[in-house]
């Protein structure tokens, strides 16, 4: 959805006041604007430094000597220039929304997307910036499942560690324990078999 830039309903503050307040509004966004200028000429004149560095660690140099700046903060501002230095509607985002959108971490399509609908008459400020990204953030990758044999094999490595460390009585009560749990796991309780002690189980008591 576009968001529209809403008009404040100047008549509910005094009529003595609504001018100043109207034209500090207005003076604002264009000081804002300034800084989403300017924040793209900086943007190309790092790119154009970068560019002519001969590695890394002269650009870091660089950077850090001559503005006071971590090569993060640099990154981002040349980010802002290549992605939105050729948009014409670049005035239509606050200064933090494309500081926002300039993140290593944003997904391409939301920047694209909010391209989009500044193009359409959107106002771009931080928290629709912030929507647009989280609305196309990829979901983390599935946790891939261990296969059921190598959990019990590290399920028997455990009890066998453990076993070493136990008296004979405890391992006995552990074997118990372990059988019972087994049962009612197979469903199998009132099976006469479910009561035999596996040979492993038996190993590791002993």
């Amino acid at each position: 959805m576009i968001r529209r830039r809403a008009n404040f309903n100047y008549q509910a503050i005094g009529e003595e006041n609504r001018g100043a307040a109207s034209t500090a509004a207005e003076e604002i966004r264009q000081l804002d604007n300034g800084m989403v200028t300017a924040a793209v000429e900086i943007g190309r004149r790092l790119l154009a430094v970068k560019q002519i560095m001969h590695d890394r660690r002269q650009w870091a140099a660089w950077v850090r000597l001559e503005l006071r700046w971590s090569v993060d903060r640099a990154a981002r501002y040349i980010r802002v220039a290549t992605a939105f230095g050729d948009s014409p509607h670049v005035g239509q985002f606050t200064f933090t929304a494309l500081l926002e959108l300039a993140k290593e971490n944003t997904p391409g399509p939301a920047v694209a997307a909010a391209v989009e609908q500044a193009a359409a008459g959107g106002v771009i400020g931080h928290r629709q910036a912030a929507e647009i990204i989280a609305a196309h953030q990829l979901p983390p990758p599935p946790r891939r499942a261990q296969p059921a044999n190598r959990q019990g094999e590290r399920l028997e490595r455990y009890v066998q560690s453990i076993a070493k460390r136990w008296p004979q009585h405890r391992r006995c009560e552990l074997v118990a324990l372990l059988e019972r749990l087994a049962a009612e796991l197979r469903g199998d309780a009132a099976d006469p078999a479910a009561g035999e002690t596996s040979p492993a189980l038996l190993a590791a008591a002993s």
